[in-house]
């Protein structure tokens, strides 16, 4: 190591200046990433991978303060300081003004320097946070694993708010993400299922440590999507977490490694999009490096696959495609040069089919899905319980008249089933057209029986259609017509 660097670590007044770990209020105990390192062998990285990284942003950047390095990189002073020396040594760069402080220090590249740091950017375009190991990932996602998220009764009924759910179905529910294991959802169109799937994502609760990239045979797989992945203050760790959650991991008496991120466990939805090449590594020939696959990216936390028998892909295939990973908590990736590693799999799997288990997958694959869910038509008192909800989330007063039309009218003489999803659609429906005329919405059997047409429109629902009531007529009159016809 260099004298300087070595200064730095000796020195506490100066090691106080170069903290690399966000302030934390006190009282709130520290973020407990991975220790941060003091050397480059401390990175666990070869020294050329950071060679390039530094020679690379500079060249973007231009003159680079030692600051905005260690900032760039997400490495501490006394690493880049290493890395630095070492390239004014070899003559890639050279020092072009010194301040008051070590931060202060601005270098440049020489002319070999720029050289050599456009012929790495032809070969990778990549100057974000250093990587960590493959190894160490694997170790955090192991450490932080999606069975370790345990959720209490009353957070699972918190998650649950607005939808009828019996209670058997909550404790399936329950069960499945308390121990991190794949939901397999099925019914009709409109029973409910993504919704539910979707409520599935507040229960993902607890912070845990994501890497910037990976470092996989000197490829750099970029993981952090800040569309996808939700990074917390460092103070909110312990207050993030289930409280029968362990995250001593969390904790740590200094500076951690800052090339981790702390985040909320993520949850990434695929639908009717989802191919079998997205699961793959992504990698762009003109950036040079790779987009990791959404089930990487949803490591830790909850995959929901939406729309089920909607992709192009052959839904068998798709499903099949799971079974090594569910079996082994692995997933075989690979690079475009050939290379095969090991990626670690800790995903809660959520599948939502409008098909019967039985027509989309086969019994080798639903071994694997030891909750199997059916949703469906509600009761009517279920229906009931959902429409008061629905109207009061609406400001729309319920009317047990209005309701009773709607269930003993326009359900029984369409054939159609008290799904989820119809009081929802129909009061806003009721709703827009209120707003539009500047009326209180009301919930009447006219007002109803209005947007049941506009939502089932060319729907089968012609003889219904016929016999439509005006205004706030009796709503048991089409019923009495409905027995003469």
């Amino acid at each position: 190591m260099t004298p300087i660097a070595n200064q730095l670590i000796d020195t506490a007044a100066r090691a106080a200046e170069f903290h690399e770990g966000p302030h934390i209020p006190a009282g709130k105990p520290s973020p407990a990433w991975p220790p941060s390192p003091r050397t480059v062998a401390d990175t666990r990285l070869p020294q050329q991978v950071l060679v390039e990284l530094i020679a690379k942003t500079m060249y973007e950047a231009g003159n680079s303060s030692l600051e905005m390095l260690t900032q760039k990189l997400k490495l501490p002073a006394p690493v880049v300081i290493e890395l630095l020396d070492f390239m004014v040594y070899e003559r890639l760069l050279q020092v072009l003004r010194r301040g008051e402080r070590y931060f202060e220090i601005e270098y440049q590249l020489t002319e070999a320097g720029r050289q050599r740091a456009a012929a790495f950017l032809l070969h990778n375009r990549y100057t974000g946070p250093a990587p960590v190991t493959l190894d160490a990932y694997r170790e955090m996602v192991a450490r932080q694993s999606v069975r370790f998220n345990r959720i209490t009764e009353a957070e699972l009924d918190g998650a649950l708010a607005g939808l009828v759910v019996s209670s058997t179905l909550r404790d399936q529910l329950g069960s499945a993400i308390n121990c991190g294991r794949s939901l397999f959802l099925s019914g009709p169109p409109g029973s409910g299922k993504s919704t539910l799937a979707l409520k599935l994502a507040s229960l993902m609760r607890g912070p845990i440590l994501l890497p910037y990239a990976v470092l996989v045979d000197h490829a750099i797989i970029v993981l952090y999507d800040p569309l996808l992945h939700r990074p917390l203050p460092a103070g909110q760790a312990a207050s993030a977490a289930p409280a029968a959650s362990d995250t001593s991991y969390l904790r740590d008496s200094g500076g951690g490694d800052q090339r981790w991120l702390l985040c909320q466990r993520p949850v990434v939805h695929g639908g009717g999009e989802l191919t079998l090449a997205m699961l793959n590594l992504q990698h762009d020939a003109s950036l040079g490096y790779y987009q990791a696959p959404p089930q990487c990216k949803a490591n830790n936390g909850l995959f929901i696959i939406d729309d089920l028998g909607s992709q192009q892909t052959p839904v068998r295939d798709l499903l099949n495609r799971w079974l090594a990973p569910l079996d082994r908590g692995c997933d075989q990736l690979s690079l475009h040069t050939g290379y095969q590693f090991s990626a670690p799999f800790d995903v809660t799997l959520v599948f939502a089919a409008s098909s019967k288990p039985a027509q989309v997958a086969d019994a080798t694959f639903m071994r694997r899905m030891v909750y199997k869910i059916e949703l469906g038509a509600l009761s009517e008192s279920q229906y009931r319980t959902l429409t008061r909800d629905q109207c009061a989330a609406l400001g729309i007063a319920f009317d047990e008249t209005a309701f009773r039309h709607l269930v003993g009218y326009l359900h029984r003489s369409s054939g159609r089933p008290r799904l989820a999803v119809y009081p929802r659609d129909l009061l806003t429906l009721i709703a827009d057209q209120a707003r539009f005329l500047h009326q209180s919405p009301a919930m009447t059997a006219a007002a109803l029986e209005r947007a049941w047409h506009s939502y089932f429109a060319g729907g089968g629902d012609a003889d219904l259609m016929a016999l439509t009531i005006d205004g706030d007529a009796d709503p048991l009159r089409a019923v009495r017509r409905e027995s003469v016809l």
